[in-house]
C-alpha cells in the first residue's frame, strides 16, 4: 500500500504557471501543446508527489551546501521544487530550468 502524503501548494505556484502560459502563448505555442504542459505539471505535483515524493532529487547534490529542497524535472524545461516534513509536501516553485533558480530560491 502506497502512503499519501498531504499536499502544500503555495499560492506562488499560481502566478508561476500563470507566467509560463503567458510566455507559451506569446511565444506562439499551441494551446494544445500548453495544456499538455499543464497537465504534467498536475502529474507531477498532485500524482507522484503525493504518493512517491522521495522519488524527487535532493537539491543539496547540485549545490555546495545543505537544503531541505527536492526537485522533479518536467519536461526536460522546467523544475518543480518542494520541501518534505512528515507527511506534508510542500511543492513552493515551479521554474524553468534556464532561469537562475538558486537566486529565486535562497534571497
Amino acid at each position: 500500500m502506497e502512503t499519501e502524503y498531504n499536499l502544500i501548494i503555495s499560492k506562488q505556484i499560481e502566478m508561476d504557471i500563470k507566467q509560463i502560459r503567458f510566455y507559451k502563448e506569446k511565444f506562439g505555442s499551441y494551446e494544445g501543446t500548453i495544456s499538455k504542459l499543464m497537465k504534467k505539471f498536475d502529474t507531477a505535483a498532485v500524482e507522484s508527489l503525493a504518493t512517491s515524493p522521495m522519488a524527487g532529487t535532493d537539491l543539496s547534490s547540485r549545490l555546495g551546501f545543505a537544503t531541505n529542497f527536492r526537485y522533479k524535472v518536467v519536461e526536460k524545461k522546467y523544475l518543480i521544487f518542494y520541501t518534505i516534513d512528515g507527511k506534508n509536501v510542500n511543492v513552493v516553485r515551479i521554474l524553468p530550468v534556464k532561469s537562475n533558480w538558486q537566486r529565486v530560491l535562497f534571497k
